[in-house]
């Protein structure tokens, strides 16, 4: 195998999670320099990992991008962990491509993965099962929205950012009747997907593509536990091969000449037993630390080696690995009590047992995970007064 090369520099945009964090560790312990952008400072920028840091408001992302790609020099590699970062690239690839090393998926397709009405119309097309989804634009759009689909429902904002700053807002929900369901539409701002809740267990698919749509590596993984409960992202994951959900998502994404890493959440249809697909992201994914090989290649790592001319060659993932989100573990046990259908506790617990990795601890990067503690404090006391 050739020498490894890392004299080229990776910039990670966005580093507002724990799978931006992921990101920077594991380049940085390939001995990569990782500069890592955010509008506010997060725990992650207390990695020993990171090179530099830039505080970049989000309105400027793009200049500010272009303006250090050049800074930097020779093209750094340009990952994105968040859906605003996610768009910038999207909309000023052209000009990004010229200063950093990207996949050269083509625009047009990347805006409709990223779009949940255009992802509905584009799956429809290529014979890719998909989650029924409905889209109002008025409350009373919302109330007819029960005369297609069958409760429970699950209402979401089809873009999450826009509700950052809005301490009582909520980006989904589940809703078993009309007036839940008009007030939960009312409740977030932009624009909003109504989908059918499908009974069923989720699923992650976690990729890399290079050039021409060529998949590299296809894994998948079932989230075992999530946060919040049922509708959120992976707290507990762990990796099962599918190849129904691989096959379908290679067949999908490479037909497209899909490029780079790639996060998609899928859910098995208990009903009839199809794996729907319910989202694309076209970017790092928080979970992605779950699928790594006997030698410790991720898709992270499997873009910069592929995009620095390095020699990309996955081995052997081991089946049951597990990942899980520490803190996010402890609010979902919270959030569970009381509801009809909680596991027990002693259960819950118990499927902890052999995790892999988590996603804050690391003991050769302390420092986040010290930072990350006030906010662990302060949401679970919010919780435990809550459900005591």
């Amino acid at each position: 195998m050739a020498p490894l090369d890392t004299s080229v520099g990776a910039v990670v945009a966005n580093l507002g999670s724990h799978g931006a964090l992921a990101a920077v560790r594991t380049l940085g312990r390939l001995g990569v320099a990782v500069h890592g952008v955010h509008h506010e400072r997060t725990p992650a920028f207390r990695s020993r990992y990171l090179a530099g840091t830039s505080l970049v408001a989000v309105d400027r992302l793009g200049d500010e991008l272009l303006a250090l790609g050049t800074r930097l020099g020779n093209r750094p590699v340009l990952f994105s962990a968040g859906d605003a970062e996610t768009a910038v690239m999207i909309d000023r690839a052209d000009e990004l491509s010229a200063v950093y090393r990207l996949p050269q998926t083509p625009p047009a397709v990347l805006r409709d993965l990223v779009n949940k009405r255009r992802l509905s119309v584009l799956c429809e097309e290529r014979g890719m099962p998909v989650v029924r989804s409905r889209y109002p634009t008025t409350r009373d759009e919302a109330a007819a929205v029960a005369d297609e689909l069958d409760f429970p429902l699950l209402v979401k904002a089809v873009d999450p950012q826009v509700l950052r700053a809005q301490s009582n807002a909520t980006a989904v929900a589940i809703v078993d009747n009309v007036d839940e369901l008009v007030l939960a539409f009312a409740g977030m701002d932009g624009d909003v997907v109504v989908q059918e809740f499908v009974p069923g267990d989720d699923w992650l698919f976690d990729g890399y593509f290079r050039r021409g749509g060529e998949c590299v590596a296809a894994f998948t993984g079932r989230k075992v536990h999530q946060c919040p409960p049922r509708i959120g992202t992976t707290s507990l994951g762990v990796h099962e091969p599918n190849e129904a959900v691989a096959s379908s998502l290679v067949a999908f994404l490479g037909g497209l000449a899909y490029e780079g890493v790639v996060d998609c959440d899928v859910r098995r249809d208990e009903r009839d037993g199809t794996f729907k697909l319910l989202d694309v992201n076209p970017r790092v994914g928080e979970a992605f630390r779950l699928f790594t090989d006997d030698g410790d290649l991720d898709v992270v790592r499997m873009q910069y080696l592929d995009l620095t001319g390095n020699e990309v060659r996955p081995g052997t993932v081991r089946v049951g690995r597990k990942w899980a989100v520490e803190l996010n573990e402890a609010v979902a046990l919270m959030q569970w009590r009381g509801a009809d259908d909680a596991p027990a506790a002693r259960a819950y617990l118990g499927a902890l047992r052999g995790v892999d990795e988590v996603a804050w601890f690391a003991t050769d990067d302390l420092a986040p995970v010290g930072a990350v503690g006030a906010v662990a404090a302060r949401r679970l006391a919010r919780f435990v007064r809550k459900a005591w």
